[in-house]
């Protein structure tokens, strides 16, 4: 049995990745663009992990 959710998901990031040529930099680098774009609230979990390793 296959799960529809998880094709769809490989069936939008496979298209994702052809339409950026499979580079990986170029597809991140528009990801950030359009998170910048949207103005949404970011969670930075980097934060968290520096607080949890220096007890800050």
């Amino acid at each position: 049995m296959t799960d529809e959710i998880i094709q769809e998901v490989w069936r939008v990031k496979d298209q994702l990745a052809k339409q950026f040529n499979y580079d990986l930099e170029a597809l991140a680098a528009e990801l950030r663009r359009r998170q910048k774009e949207s103005g949404r609230e970011v969670v930075n979990l980097e934060k968290e992990a520096t607080k949890q390793n220096t007890g800050r």
